[in-house]
């Protein structure tokens, strides 16, 4: 009975739970528990008091026990999570990185085809006798059409370069230059 009749004060009762005053201070606040005495403006509780808040504590304790247990699985977790993704990640950059060089080898053979066509055209077009239909640089040449066109207006004509006077020449250049939509509205 002698401990029944001892009294404590906020910051006992914490001491001897294992946690802080504040949280002492609202757990009774919360409750509702009153202090037995209170003398030169200090609280003391009794027994029955301290028991409620070890109760409180012993539990609350054990929950955030598991709680902390639960975060570091959540913890875990995550990191391997991490880990996996970083996994995933660098295997992706590896595939990009092997797509991006069989992309560049077909780039270069590409590259060289063109190359060849460009060079193939060139030697046709050096090798092309003056006899034969070829259209030569700065040449405009249009065939006849074999078959009689009843518009008299509209006839097939044939020109070529050395025909023509260079004045003339000049001249239907200066035409046939791109105007600009202004100039072709109020064209003089």
């Amino acid at each position: 009975m002698a401990n029944a009749r001892k009294k404590y004060t906020m910051q006992n009762m914490a001491d001897l739970i294992g946690v802080n005053k504040s949280s002492v201070y609202r757990f009774l606040k919360k409750e509702n528990i009153s202090p037995t005495i209170v003398q030169n403006n200090t609280q003391y509780y009794s027994s029955i008091a301290l028991q409620r808040v070890k109760k409180h504590f012993n539990t609350t304790h054990t929950n955030s026990n598991e709680r902390v247990d639960n975060r570091d699985l959540l913890i875990n977790s995550l990191q391997q999570q991490i880990k996996d993704l970083k996994a995933e990640l660098s295997e992706e950059k590896v595939r990009a990185d092997a797509q991006l060089a069989e992309k560049d080898k077909q780039i270069i053979g590409y590259q060289k085809l063109v190359d060849q066509s460009q060079q193939l055209l060139l030697n046709e077009q050096n090798m092309g006798l003056p006899g034969k239909n070829s259209v030569q640089e700065g040449e405009y040449s249009e065939k006849p059409s074999t078959h009689k066109s009843t518009n008299n207006d509209s006839k097939n004509i044939v020109i070529l370069k050395d025909q023509i006077d260079p004045t003339v020449l000049k001249k239907v250049q200066k035409k046939t230059k791109k105007m600009h939509w202004w100039n072709k509205i109020f064209r003089n």
